[in-house]
């Protein structure tokens, strides 16, 4: 079996150099909606179980 002619380098003109600048910025700014949505979750997650399950549930963590 022998390969096919070797597929053409490209070319420096054609290649989009901007392509890795919006999608950098997006992941950045979904990373940190993420680290708000965690930091928020940590507040609002314990008191929903506090109120759910009573003093007599929780014991020594309430």
């Amino acid at each position: 079996m022998t390969a096919g002619p070797p597929a053409p380098a490209p070319n420096a003109s054609s290649a989009n150099r901007g392509a890795a600048a919006p999608s950098t910025t997006r992941n950045v700014i979904a990373n940190w909606l993420w680290y708000l949505l965690v930091l928020a979750s940590g507040f609002i997650i314990p008191r929903l179980i506090s109120d759910r399950l009573g003093k007599e549930q929780l014991g020594a963590w309430d």
